[in-house]
């Protein structure tokens, strides 16, 4: 028993023994030896270290190295570049017994770093690495230098970091406080290290940003390159929140590439602009633009983007495209998106509540980016399933626009709406002092109810018609092109239209009443409505003004010509009709017999007013026309009479001069007077005949 007790005080003695011989051999190590070492791997990237304490044992919670506080100069200027108040190393216990150091980890508290560029756009930051910087003279070993030093590290942990950066150039500034930074396993030579990293950022005066990272990254230093496989990211600007994944291949040397992948979770865009103090837009629905998403993939190269391919989608809808720009100085641009259906009339702002608002004042004419199309190198095509427009379905949208040097094109425009298609190609041609635009568009089929229903909100005309459109103008400011200079010369044929209430055929019968002064009966009812068929017109806008220049139509048994201009600022129009009976009919079904005198006469209709106010009393018999036409047809009857009356007494004078020759002269001289007053006579009517109307 006193053996056993004995033997075992021997041992608890000789582990505390051993025990105090490490104490001794840690506490002893001259840790200052660091710094020489610390220092010169420092110099050899361009920078200047500074350990103003004692390296020294830090025993809790770790056993560490307490470096205290660091200061980080640029070798080449002296610019302070960062700062540390509290630097600690965490070490393994037994290498130390090998004279060897390696690091489990490395802890800095109160770390503040200053990026700033001056006004030549420089910054103290790019000495650092080793290119151009002077590295530090070699140092003499101490004499107990024993075995060397060998240094690793398994941990980072990082709190409390500020960032300050300023450019004088730009005048921008950027702040980042309160970053957290916690690595394992850190490798900088190309290995992935788990890496968990939050922080508050905020750039000029934009608000504050919080940024959450946790994802695996690689980097390597001497190759310049940062590797993210699958990391995520989480973004908070006031109250709008982002979440992303994201996969990134970075090379930051000279030049800059990047290539990789953008997942964006969907989320809601008001917020987020307005927390980046955008006012976003009003929009009809309210639970417009809550859910926009993106998967990005992405390739950036020294003069390049490529984003390619791009999935977005917007409340439910998908986008599919591509993006590619080449030449960042004088951008070439191709681009191609593909959409399924999406409701424009989600993101119209809303209607407003009162049926009068304040007229906005008028907007000066804006110069056109002449320089800016004239650089423009463009090819870009947009595409979507179907788009709803104030209820109206628009099927197969297509446009394609090229762009080269000054002159854009409309190389292709195709839709169908309203029971029918639209087609047209153009150009705008910026390579002068003036833009010069012209344009072509055909319809097919279209239901031109449907359309003035829609856009003019006029529920006045129904029926199907095709169109062709030749659109020109010219100008230097956005006013002149699109108003002052605009002209459109078009043509419309429509196998039947209607027209409502207006009833033309009743006014044509009221007409034809007013030149016989016969009422119409009283008890006739007329359909409220008006039938062309068919119809044909030509028109010219110009000045703000459509101009029918000429409508041809067959209504019932009436041929119908007109001319006229609709107003397109006040909605007022001013339209005469000229209304003859066909050659293939005898009467209009509820008119009075007409007058044969009145058959071949066209008779005047004038469709005259507003679009606020159409109504049966649109359409009324030209009254001034009309009476017009009553003292046209009295002179001829007039002078139809007069003429009969001027026959009569010239036969009858030439009877009596016949009797008093024969009475006077005999029989036989009579009849060479006779001959001879005839003559006289014919001449004399000749004189009162008019002359006819010069060709």
């Amino acid at each position: 028993m006193k053996t056993l007790l004995r033997s075992l005080l021997i041992l608890v003695g000789l582990v505390a023994v051993l025990l105090l011989a490490v104490v001794v051999l840690v506490f002893t190590l001259d840790l200052n030896r660091l710094k020489p070492l610390l220092e010169r791997q420092a110099a050899e990237r361009g920078i200047e270290l500074q350990i103003p304490g004692d390296i020294s044992w830090k025993l809790f919670p770790n056993l560490a190295l307490s470096l205290g506080a660091l200061n980080i100069h640029s070798m080449e200027d002296k610019t302070l570049l960062a700062a540390v108040n509290q630097a600690d190393v965490s070490v393994q216990l037994l290498p130390i017994f090998k004279r060897q150091i390696l690091v489990d980890g490395i802890r800095l508290d109160g770390l503040e770093v200053h990026y700033a560029v001056d006004e030549q756009g420089k910054s103290a930051w790019e000495t650092i690495g080793g290119d151009g910087s002077k590295p530090a003279e070699p140092q003499a070993e101490p004499d107990d230098a024993g075995a060397p030093t060998e240094l690793a590290v398994e941990r980072v942990d990082i709190t409390k970091l500020k960032l300050f950066y300023t450019n004088a150039q730009t005048g921008d500034r950027a702040e980042i406080q309160n970053l957290n930074l916690q690595a394992r396993n850190v490798a900088l030579e190309g290995q992935a290290f788990p890496l968990k990293l939050e922080l508050d950022a905020k750039y000029n005066d934009m608000p504050n940003t919080h940024v959450v990272w946790d994802g695996p990254v690689a980097v390597n230093l001497d190759a310049q390159t940062l590797k993210v496989t699958d990391a995520n990211l989480n973004i908070q600007v006031g109250a709008a929140k982002l979440v992303a994944a994201l996969a990134t291949d970075t090379f930051w040397g000279e030049p800059l590439t990047s290539k990789g992948q953008i997942k964006l979770d969907p989320t809601a865009l008001p917020p987020l602009l307005r927390a980046l103090e955008i006012e976003p837009p009003q929009t009809a629905n309210p639970k417009a633009l809550q859910q926009v998403g993106a998967t990005v993939t992405y390739n950036f190269g020294p003069d390049s983007l490529t984003l390619e391919p791009v999935s977005l989608t917007v409340d439910g809808t998908r986008i599919d495209g591509q993006l590619q720009v080449k030449n960042f100085d004088k951008p070439a641009i191709v681009t191609g998106w593909q959409g399924g259906s999406l409701v424009l009339d989600d993101y119209l702002p809303p209607e407003s509540e009162t049926e009068e608002t304040a007229a906005a004042p008028e907007t000066p004419p804006q110069p056109l980016p002449l320089e800016t199309l004239r650089d423009l190198n463009l090819n870009a095509k947009v595409g979507f399933e179907k788009l709803t427009y104030k209820g109206l379905p628009i099927n197969q949208p297509q446009l394609q626009v090229t762009a080269n040097g000054g002159l854009i094109k409309l190389d292709t425009l195709s839709l169908q709406t309203a029971d029918g298609k639209v087609t047209g190609e153009g150009q705008l041609d910026a390579r002068g002092a003036e833009a010069q635009l012209r344009m072509d568009v055909q319809s097919q089929g279209v239901d031109l109810g449907t359309l003035l229903k829609t856009f003019a909100d006029l529920d006045k005309v129904t029926g199907k018609a095709s169109a062709t459109a030749h659109i020109t103008s010219r100008g230097a400011t956005d006013k002149a092109l699109l108003e002052d200079n605009l002209i459109v010369e078009a043509t419309a044929q429509s196998e039947e239209l209607r027209v409502v209430p207006i009833n033309i055929e009743e006014q044509f019968c009221r007409a034809i009443s007013i030149l016989q002064q016969q009422s119409l009966p009283e008890n006739l009812e007329w359909p409220d409505m008006t039938r062309l068929e068919p119809v044909k017109m030509q028109l010219r806008y110009a000045e703000k003004t459509l101009n029918l220049q000429q409508l041809n139509a067959t209504i019932a048994n009436l041929i119908s010509t007109a001319s006229g201009f609709f107003k397109v600022d006040t909605g007022e129009f001013n339209v005469p009709f000229s209304l003859s009976l066909g050659e293939f009919a005898n009467k209009v079904e509820g008119c009075l017999p007409i007058d044969e005198k009145w058959r071949k006469r066209a008779l005047p209709i004038r469709c005259k007013g507003s679009l606020e106010n159409i109504g049966p009393t649109t359409c009324l018999p030209d009254t001034q026309l009309l009476t017009d036409l009553v003292k046209d047809r009295v002179k001829s009857e007039a002078k139809e009479k007069i003429e009969e009356e001027k026959d009569r007494l010239e036969d009858k004078l030439g009877t009596k001069a016949k009797d008093l020759l024969q009475e006077k002269l005999g029989e036989e001289k009579s009849k060479s007077t006779e001959q001879s007053v005839r003559n006289l006579l014919d001449q004399f009517k000749k004189k009162k005949e008019p002359e006819p109307a010069k060709q």
